[in-house]
């Protein structure tokens, strides 16, 4: 019998629910989304690393090697749209 799959649950009002939520809305640079959370983007790594470890984000790259985070089991995303992101944030 398997054991049923462990879901992570940030602590609310954390930073990673913070980045979880934005994340809702499409995936992001690690740029952006230090943006939004309102730290270095050198930091953003540790930061998730236990959601990330827990596959509650996930790392994408785009056709041009691009990193981006994202959700997993999200709607996936085009390049045309990644590439939106990235015009959006310069």
């Amino acid at each position: 019998m398997k054991k049923p799959a462990h879901q992570y649950l940030p602590r609310p009002g954390s930073k990673v629910a913070e980045a979880i939520e934005a994340l809702s809305n499409g995936p992001m640079t690690p740029r952006e989304l230090a943006q939004v959370l309102q730290r270095d983007s050198s930091a953003i790594n540790t930061l998730l690393l236990r959601a990330l470890t827990h596959q509650a984000i996930i790392k994408v790259k785009d056709k041009r090697g691009r990193l981006y985070f994202a959700i997993p089991n999200a709607t996936s995303v085009s390049y045309t749209h990644l590439r939106a992101h990235e015009t959006r944030g310069n």
